[in-house]
């Protein structure tokens, strides 16, 4: 017995996915995923405190928590005073790459995976299932205009 497939428009489809992967340009779905993760980043883990990444944040010191309540910020999530940290995530697109970052000098300590002596690791940037799958989206979509 032989099975044999037939794909109509094969030709085509191949010559398009040729021309695509001689000039790939991904910026325009790129730059989505750079919005998407700048205002992810901004947003969830500090609504979460943490837990969107699969463990919550270490409290705040009793020391910290006196600080805060002093200067008028008690009440406030952990890591929002004013809100620069979270106001502090951007990004560019750079030919076929995305980067995203966080402009505030005090965000590598919390960042970090560096041994630690004075504050614990409070993470504000990995990558989830929920981020995965959004990247995914925003490159297929990216794709099949391409393909079009």
């Amino acid at each position: 017995m032989q099975i044999t497939f037939e794909l109509q428009g094969e030709e085509t489809l191949i010559a398009k996915m040729d021309l695509i992967s001689q000039n790939l340009d991904l910026s325009s779905g790129l730059d989505k995923i750079g919005q998407f993760l700048k205002d992810y980043y901004a947003t969830e883990p500090f609504l979460s405190s943490g837990s969107v990444y699969g463990s919550t944040w270490a409290p705040l010191k009793m020391s910290t928590e006196r600080d805060k309540f002093r200067q008028g910020y008690s009440g406030t999530p952990m890591l929002i005073r004013t809100g620069a940290m979270a106001t502090s995530f951007d990004y560019y697109v750079d030919g076929n790459r995305v980067t995203i970052f966080n402009g505030q000098p005090y965000f590598k300590y919390h960042q970090s995976t560096l041994p630690r002596n004075k504050i614990p690791r409070r993470q504000m940037m990995a990558i989830n299932e929920a981020i995965k799958g959004k990247v995914h989206d925003f490159l297929q979509q990216e794709l099949v205009k391409k393909l079009q």
